[in-house]
């Protein structure tokens, strides 16, 4: 239940055998997503189908061979607060920053579950229905890892608790109403996600007004019929304070909200930490 890319080495996908989806999205075939080249990112701000209906979305491409993804975090959060363009600002080389995981509290903004950066736990895992998944890079390196919560984060430099898992082993997840979640947690929302691609491709991206399993259905459509092709993709924090920002001055959700961490796509191949001072 593993997803693993290492972008100079042939690819590595851990196979998950589940049953075959059932109640998908009857969405026609649209056209593939249009990415504009900025820098060495590619970026796209469009309306895609999800579950019938239009809707607004932006998204970050990432070539893991090009970029470095890190988990960004504030120096003290007691007595400071960022946002997501404060960390796209103050990262060295940063060229885009999403919302990373759930947060314990806005004020001051603190977060929950597993947040590793530069290879320090600077918060522990914590049990939850909704974040039960990991999100782990290896920065210096090209590596990329979206598992269940539980799997081991030793291998990895940096590692983020978040959820729930949307795409496993190119399938969307669909099981969400059987969850016993927080009441409201599966109404169309504002939703972040990084997601896995073939041939060495990360995407950072925001939905509006997605359900769940709209999402993770969007997720795993091919690319050349108007999804992402995901190889596996993860929930990240939404609503309030899902927000995205990259360097060619593009925003996108709520981008002034205070947060505890970021993920980071950097140009810098750096084992330092990370961290928004």
């Amino acid at each position: 239940m593993r997803a693993t890319i290492w972008c100079c080495a042939p690819l590595i996908v851990l196979r998950l055998h589940r049953p075959a989806i059932a109640g998908e999205c009857a969405d026609a075939p649209s056209a593939p997503i249009a990415f504009k080249r900025s820098n060495i990112l590619e970026t796209a701000r469009t309306m895609v189908m999800v579950c019938g209906k239009p809707l607004q979305a932006f998204f970050v491409r990432a070539s893991l061979r090009e970029t470095n993804l890190v988990v960004a975090v504030q120096e003290d959060p007691e007595h400071g607060t960022r946002t997501v363009l404060d960390y796209l600002r103050l990262v060295p080389g940063a060229q885009a920053a999403i919302s990373g995981g759930y947060l314990a509290s806005f004020y001051p903004p603190l977060p929950i579950g597993l947040v590793k950066t530069a290879g320090k736990v600077v918060n522990h895992p914590q049990r939850s229905t909704i974040s039960d998944g990991l999100i782990c890079f290896n920065r210096g390196s090209y590596g990329i890892s979206i598992a269940p919560i539980g799997t081991s984060a030793q291998s990895f430099t940096d590692c983020l608790q978040a959820g729930p898992l949307l795409v496993t082993d190119q399938r969307a997840v669909t099981d969400f109403e059987e969850r016993h979640y927080p009441k409201g947690f599966l109404t169309p929302t504002l939703r972040a996600f990084v997601a896995m691609l073939p041939e060495g491709f990360a995407v950072l991206g925001i939905v509006e007004a997605a359900r769940l399993d709209g999402l993770a259905q969007f997720l795993a459509r091919p690319a050349k019929k108007g999804g992402l092709g995901a190889l596996a993709a993860i929930n990240l924090s939404g609503a309030s304070s899902a927000g995205i920002a990259a360097q060619s001055d593009e925003t996108f959700g709520n981008a002034n909200v205070f947060l505890p961490n970021a993920i980071v796509v950097t140009n810098v191949r750096s084992t330092a930490p990370a961290r928004a001072k």
